[in-house]
């Protein structure tokens, strides 16, 4: 079991509870600890890699299991790669990762309190073996909460300005600059800052807004 805390660390847990565990009521200690920033995000754990993203402006990669880059007693892990996405912004959204790509949202963030931040990028698409960026989407001043849902080759997001966003996955179709930049390949608008995270299901995508409505929308 993975889990981020706002004490500034990373930590892994043995799900059933047996491994460091100890006294009635049963009390566990971590398998490993890495010092990150304060963590909002759900950390992703895919193909024996944990991904998570911290209020410092990081996304980390590191060995689920905790071997490599992993040493003493207690154990600590040191990132396998670790990428910086800007001073000012805060990794909030949980990681997504898919075809060898992480997908991450921000908001400008001073101790967990969002803030306008401007025409920065609030998407960004990172290489998962490396850190490097991909691609990076969303210049306005909205937060990026919302953890991307990804299906059929594009990645789906809300935004604190209210819109739903659809992008290629692959950061090819329209997309374009060096770095790369990609606009949306359709939007919808909702009524308030869309924080929750899309749901796809049947050719449909489906999201929540802080206007008190759930939105449907149908995938072209």
């Amino acid at each position: 079991m993975y889990v981020g805390a706002n004490d500034g660390k990373t930590y892994a847990f043995d799900a059933g509870g047996t491994t460091n565990c100890s006294a009635t009521p049963k009390v566990c200690g971590p398998l490993w600890t890495y010092n990150t920033g304060n963590v909002s995000s759900s950390p992703a754990v895919i193909n024996g890699v944990l991904y998570v993203g911290d209020l410092s402006s990081s996304v980390y990669a590191f060995d689920a299991l905790g071997q490599t880059n992993c040493s003493g007693t207690p154990k600590v892990c040191q990132p396998l790669w670790s990428a910086g996405v800007d001073s000012n912004l805060g990794i909030v959204s949980s990681p997504a990762v898919a075809y060898g790509t992480v997908y991450a949202g921000d908001e400008c963030s001073v101790f967990g309190h969002a803030y306008s931040c401007g025409n920065t990028p609030h998407l960004y698409a990172l290489n998962a073996t490396t850190g490097a960026v991909r691609w990076t989407a969303i210049e306005s001043s909205g937060f990026v909460r919302s953890s991307p849902g990804i299906a059929n080759g594009v990645v789906f997001v809300g935004s604190g300005d209210g819109i739903l966003y659809a992008f290629d996955a692959a950061g090819s179709i329209d997309c374009s600059g060096t770095p790369t930049f990609c606009s949306p390949l359709w939007t919808g608008n909702t009524g308030g800052a869309v924080e929750s995270s899309p749901a796809i299901a049947n050719g449909m995508v489906y999201v929540g807004s802080d206007d008190g409505k759930l939105y449907a929308y149908g995938l072209p």
